[in-house]
This record gives structure tokens, sequence and C-alpha cells, in this order.
């Protein structure tokens, strides 16, 4: 029910990011633009080590991201 603008503002945000996924990032919403989410991994995950290495492929605010996970 939000108007795109605010919800483009929430997926862009690295604050809102880091409220939506529960993990810190260095995101910045740049194509190219290489970021990682990290948090301390679960127990029994120890050996994924909490980090997810993502890029920006695609921007076309506020109508489309596209990131590799």
């Amino acid at each position: 029910p939000h108007p795109p603008e605010r919800v483009w503002s929430a997926l862009t945000e690295p604050a809102a990011i880091e409220r939506w996924i529960m993990m810190s990032t260095d995101f910045s919403p740049r194509v190219g633009h290489r970021f990682r989410f990290w948090c301390d991994p679960p127990p029994g995950m120890e050996e994924w080590g909490g980090q997810v290495r993502c890029e920006v492929l695609e921007l076309d605010g506020p109508h489309r991201m596209v990131w590799s996970w």
C-alpha cells in the first residue's frame, strides 16, 4: 500500500536495510558497487562465517533494483 518512492527509500538506505535483513551492510545504491551483509553466524552455522558478498547489478529507481547475492 506504500508509494514506490517510500519502498525505494526502505530498500536503498543502509540503516533501513539493516533493520529489514537484521545484518550490517555497507550497501550503496550505485551500479557496480560491491557490498556485504555481515553478522555473527548463528549457532551451528559458524563455518558460514556470517558474510554475504553482493553487487548492485541494475538500478532504475524507484522501480527496479537487481543485486547479486
